[in-house]
């Protein structure tokens, strides 16, 4: 599964994974640099050794260096592994209209919650990855 946007912070390095790309309707984003997610095409050396033909051979041969090329997904996660630690962000908590959506990110919590706080467009209910709930009012600065 690809994500859709990975945000980083400049000033504190914090990154955020955002797989559906919601991070948007919570914060705003003007803040954050949206890191280089596309699928790429690279190259590497590869050097050439002398290998045996088969497990305890005598015999070797030489293989010689090529270029290989590969894919770069930087997006790409395989299996069920989420990169960093989860946190939730809920607005409308406890209403018909709530909204629950589940992020990741790579940093200090602190930074996190401080962007959050900063950043938030509305009430927004920030979950840790304990499950520690700390509520966040748009422009209160707590």
């Amino acid at each position: 599964m690809s994500y859709a946007k990975i945000w980083i912070e400049a000033a504190t390095g914090l990154t955020i994974w955002d797989k559906y790309g919601n991070l948007e309707f919570f914060c705003d984003t003007t803040g954050l640099t949206e890191a280089s997610a596309s699928v790429t095409n690279k190259q590497a050396n590869v050097k050439g050794s002398s290998v045996h033909h088969y497990m305890n051979s005598e015999s070797t041969y030489t293989r010689a260096a090529t270029m290989k090329q590969f894919i770069h997904d930087p997006g790409r996660r395989s299996g069920n592994a989420i990169p960093g630690k989860p946190f939730v962000l809920v607005a409308d908590a406890g209403l018909p209209s709530e909204e629950n959506r589940r992020f990741a990110y790579e940093g200090a919590f602190l930074d996190l919650h401080a962007f959050v706080t900063g950043a938030a467009k509305m009430q927004v209910d920030l979950f840790s990855e304990t499950g520690t709930r700390y509520t966040t009012i748009p422009g209160s600065g707590t």
